[in-house]
């Protein structure tokens, strides 16, 4: 495939050779394909894996708080931790030096401090692993999104993220569920097996990571590895094509890190 040139003009895309353009102008050309699904698959089981953790600590409450004799102010600890952890943000590794471990890292996390947490002998052991889990579950929605984002053509990242949202949605009904069957069930270790099965999901979703182990375009240009990037964008459609990209870092924006991939669906220009 490609876009002929008026006369007397250079091309915007073509098979053989294209001046500077910017990443989003490749992803354009592109556009939606088996590429981007597979990654919509990938942090989509990271959406899940981020949902199945939303009921846990109000569905162990009452139980945790029997076993260990804590009142309901010390029980408050455990989700304030949460919010700590998810205020201090886990971006900085993603900007500046990869994509991909400190995604897969965050979910492993999850999945370690999960399950070590169902084997927590007393309330400040499973108060510490809890804390390690949470230090890894604030990056996930703060990795996931850009990432995804990062893939799709401009077109499409309004619906494709709209559909995004559907799946941790669908992951907190699951996991109430399983929460409702295990801890009546087995009344003495049941939400030790629900706390240990609402991690596995992680572990699942940073293997997702690990094989689709392409990195983000837009991080490579913004470190100015064009000759990577270059190699990603090949990657993505089914006619080998070879371009030149200018350094495209996305629109200048005051918002947080974990607001800029609403200002990139907002801003026309990303």
């Amino acid at each position: 495939m490609s876009v002929q040139a008026d006369e007397g003009r250079e091309p915007l895309l073509g098979t053989v050779r294209v001046p500077r353009v910017k990443v989003d102008d490749v992803l354009n050309f592109i556009g939606f394909g088996p590429f981007q699904v597979a990654a919509y698959v990938m942090v989509g089981l990271t959406n899940m894996a981020y949902g199945f953790e939303a009921l846990l600590f109000a569905l162990i409450s009452l139980k945790v708080q029997d076993e260990w004799s804590i009142t309901p102010v010390h029980y408050a600890n455990l989700p304030a931790l949460t919010c700590i952890c998810n205020i201090v943000g886990g971006a900085y590794l993603s900007d500046h030096y990869s994509r991909v471990w400190p995604y897969a890292v965050s979910l492993a996390m999850v999945g370690v401090g999960g399950v070590a947490s169902a084997f927590a002998p007393d309330y400040t052991t499973f108060l510490l692993l809890r804390f390690f889990a949470s230090f890894g579950l604030m990056g996930v929605p703060i990795l996931a999104y850009p990432v995804l984002v990062e893939f799709l053509p401009v077109r499409n990242r309004g619906r494709v993220l709209a559909l995004l949202t559907l799946l941790p949605a669908l992951a907190v009904c699951v996991s109430g569920g399983l929460g409702w069957w295990l801890i009546p069930s087995y009344p003495v270790l049941g939400w030790r097996y629900f706390t240990a099965a609402i991690a596995l999901p992680s572990f699942v979703a940073a293997a997702a990571r690990m094989l689709f182990f392409y990195e983000s375009p837009r991080f490579l240009v913004s470190q100015k590895k064009f000759a990577q990037a270059r190699e990603v964008l090949v990657a993505m459609p089914s006619e080998k094509i070879e371009y030149d990209l200018e350094q495209d870092l996305g629109p200048r924006s005051r918002w947080p890190r974990l607001w800029r991939p609403i200002s990139w669906h907002l801003d026309p220009r990303s």
